[in-house]
């Protein structure tokens, strides 16, 4: 099991690394590491569209670390 960003945060504001980091924080206190959750994944900013409205791959990440 994991946790995913862009379901949790919806990616609807500029998030930093340490808005991740909290939140990896909070799902370790709070036990989820010991229910089974293993994977913590941050899925935003990385899609783009294009002119003609086919999916595209952004050429520059919002998100940096």
């Amino acid at each position: 099991m994991g946790w995913n960003s862009d379901f949790a945060l919806d990616c609807h504001y500029e998030l930093r690394d340490d808005d991740f980091t909290w939140q990896a924080n909070q799902l370790a206190e709070r036990g989820f590491n010991a229910a089974g959750y293993k994977t913590f994944v941050f899925d935003c900013g990385w899609e783009a569209s294009s002119k003609d409205g086919t999916p595209g791959v952004s050429s520059s990440a919002r998100i940096q670390f």
